[in-house]
């Protein structure tokens, strides 16, 4: 038995020895996990803000590119019908949309959806306006149907998810 206690002098403050070592190597290991993930995170975040810029930039201006001032001025000739605005203009809106697509990546899923809203509300207005209008008549008619139609709506989604977009930045960048 006295042998058994003497094993134990030495077997448990080796064991205790071993557990403290391992209690502060794994210590150890978890802190320095945790700072290369914030130092990966902090490197992560000073490459993405400018992309993220970018993307909020790009999806104002395709906003403001789709309003239908804007888009009648640069898609009507006056040779056009108005079935022919209707699918210039609708066209642009979709060839718009497809080059700023990939820009939802790096936005809020909220602000990609207010966009996207705005940009369906916008194909709506312009069928809208269409389907009031004569398929062969001068393309003015219809111009003046979509102007007429979108100043007078209360509800403006293209101003809407600019105002969004602008908000959610100043949350985001202060």
């Amino acid at each position: 038995m006295e042998t058994f206690f003497e094993i134990l002098k030495f077997t448990i403050p080796s064991v205790l020895s071993l557990l403290a070592v391992a209690f502060a190597i794994d210590r150890f290991l978890k802190n320095e996990d945790r700072r290369r993930n914030y130092e990966i995170r902090k490197a992560t975040a000073s490459q993405l803000v400018p992309i993220r810029l970018a993307a909020y930039e790009r999806l104002v201006l395709f906003l403001e590119r789709s309003a239908p001032n804007s888009l009648l001025l640069r898609v009507q000739s006056p040779e056009m019908n108005n079935l022919q605005l209707q699918q210039a203009l609708l066209l642009n809106v979709r060839q718009e949309w497809e080059h700023n697509f990939s820009q939802q990546l790096y936005v809020s899923e909220q602000a990609a959806a207010v966009v996207k809203t705005a940009k369906e509300s916008l194909i709506q207005l312009i069928n809208l306006a269409a389907s009031r209008v004569e398929s062969t008549g001068n393309s003015t008619q219809l111009s003046m149907v979509i102007l007429e139609t979108y100043s007078s709506s209360e509800n403006q989604p293209l101003k809407t998810a600019v105002d969004f977009l602008k908000a959610e930045v100043r949350g985001y960048f202060g």
